[in-house]
């Protein structure tokens, strides 16, 4: 059952409106014919398009999970459709109604298939066979009135069952999507703190043993353990250092290797990736550029749904656009980053970075549209603003 698969609220309505949208194409233009060809009366025409009708709030009932009272009023009315088609010989497709209706409620039951099925099958059927009580017995009317009907709702049970598998598939493959995403923002902070470990573990360490030596040599050797004291200092003066360049991914950090682990991380979370822009501008763009495709990276994997990012890049600049985000109407331009929300804090610090040395960093949200433009200025740029 649907249920049993969880996910994004938002990701299961996108999936709920496909699949009620696939099973109607697949199944209301039938009944449609059926009603209008089928009829021998207007008042009969009538009958069967009512019951198809009530059929469709069991169509929304059945991509979600329960039933409601609603769903029960159009399966007995479905039935009473069908009944009393049978019992004044008119179409033997009123049966339609009754068995696409109890088809899709046996679905949300908690019922063995096959034997709901047949049960469903042996109940239009039975159902059918009271047109025995007011027409002479024929192997016609058993043929219109009992064969027919029991397998057009083996068929329609059919394809309802096909219609549950495809959702359940989908809904599986998003929910392996949003996981194969998880699992990137995870690598990338188990790498994070893998880099903060080798940086500060082994200072912390070589920083314990040279105070334990100036401990020991203080009363004996003071200008010893003075040397031992500074040279601590400077390790941990380096380690801070190390630890900044980290936080702000500097120390290795260029754009070609973040738009190939773009990428990666984006095709790997189910996002078509286009890239734009000449290779030889991405090796010598800013390092700072490449931090700002990473941050964005990071954001739209935690916090963004988006079905594609481009990434365009240019001397000096690099732009990344995905559809993830909808702003409300009006909302677009509302505030800083780190105003409008915690997730765009990190693009508001590369802001202040790149405009200390002459760029800029400017973010667009326009109805589903999410875009992140940065420049870099050269290093005589930032040499003239110091000047």
């Amino acid at each position: 059952m649907i249920s049993d698969v969880h996910g994004d609220p938002a990701v299961l309505r996108r999936m709920r409106r496909t699949t009620l949208l696939i099973a109607m194409i697949a199944i209301m233009p039938i009944g449609v014919v059926v009603a209008v060809i089928s009829a021998d009366s207007a008042f009969e025409g009538w009958m069967l398009a009512l019951g198809l009708i009530l059929s469709l709030p069991v169509f929304f009932i059945w991509t979600t999970d329960g039933i409601g009272k609603g769903g029960v009023f159009a399966a007995v009315f479905s039935l009473v459709v069908w009944i009393s088609c049978a019992l004044t010989g008119a179409s033997p497709l009123g049966f339609f109604s009754a068995a696409l209706t109890i088809g899709l409620i046996l679905h949300r039951l908690p019922w063995p298939r096959l034997p709901a099925t047949l049960l469903l099958t042996g109940v239009v059927a039975l159902f059918g066979a009271t047109v025995y009580l007011t027409q002479p017995a024929s192997i016609e009317l058993a043929e219109r009135y009992i064969l027919m009907p029991s397998i057009g709702t083996l068929i329609i049970v059919g394809v309802v069952a096909l219609c549950e598998r495809a959702l359940l598939l989908v809904h599986q493959a998003e929910r392996a999507k949003q996981a194969e995403a998880a699992l990137a923002v995870e690598r990338e902070r188990v790498r994070f703190a893998g880099d903060l470990h080798d940086i500060q573990g082994h200072a912390l360490h070589v920083a314990r043993l040279k105070l334990a030596v100036a401990e020991r040599v203080i009363d004996s050797d003071p200008a010893r353990a003075t040397a031992e004291i500074g040279e601590v200092r400077a390790l941990i003066g380096d380690t801070i250092g190390r630890t900044r360049e980290l936080a702000y991914a500097s120390h290795e950090l260029n754009l070609p290797a973040e738009l190939e682990n773009t990428r990666n991380l984006a095709e790997a979370a189910g996002i078509a990736v286009s890239i734009d822009g000449d290779a030889a501008a991405s090796r010598a763009a800013h390092p700072l550029l490449a931090q700002v495709l990473r941050e964005a990276t990071t954001n739209l994997l935690r916090h963004a749904r988006p079905m594609t990012l481009t990434i365009a890049v240019a001397p000096g600049a690099v732009r990344i656009e995905n559809d993830g985000v909808a702003a409300p109407v009006g909302e677009e331009d509302a505030g800083e980053p780190d105003q409008r929300e915690p997730a765009l804090r990190g693009l508001a610090r590369l802001r202040e970075r790149l405009e200390a040395e002459g760029g800029s960093l400017d973010i667009e949200r326009d109805r589903g549209r999410f875009v992140v433009t940065a420049t870099a200025g050269s290093p005589a740029d930032s040499e003239e603003d110091e000047a």
